[in-house]
């Protein structure tokens, strides 16, 4: 769209849309491809488990394909995606169960 001089009057996304819909509302026309590639080429960065998929003939099949998924899916979960974001430690469903009332009076906002 850039290329044929094409600019969207309006930009909706959601999840990944909504990240790069932000990066072309947020900056000028002649800027929004520059800064969208920086961006994908972080976050589609070779991980430092890549090597595996490389080097490793096994994972061809498609139940040996379907394992490397999980796998892969596995340590995005433990490590995140390089680039892109970092696992919250300890993850929300660890963290003490509390009730309303242990909370600072400074955190509660009640809309009416």
């Amino acid at each position: 769209m850039a290329a044929a001089d094409l600019h969207p009057d309006w930009v909706a996304g959601i999840s990944i849309g909504a990240i790069n819909g932000a990066l072309i509302a947020g900056n000028a026309p002649e800027t929004r491809v520059d800064k969208l590639h920086p961006f994908w080429e972080g976050i589609t960065a070779e991980p430092w488990w890549y090597w595996s998929e490389r080097t490793n003939s096994l994972h061809k099949g498609n139940a040996a394909q379907q394992w490397f998924n999980q796998f892969n899916a596995g340590l995005a979960l433990v490590a995140g995606a390089p680039g892109f974001f970092t696992p919250r430690l300890p993850p929300p469903w660890l963290h003490p169960h509390t009730s309303i009332d242990t909370l600072p009076q400074q955190t509660l906002a009640i809309a009416v």
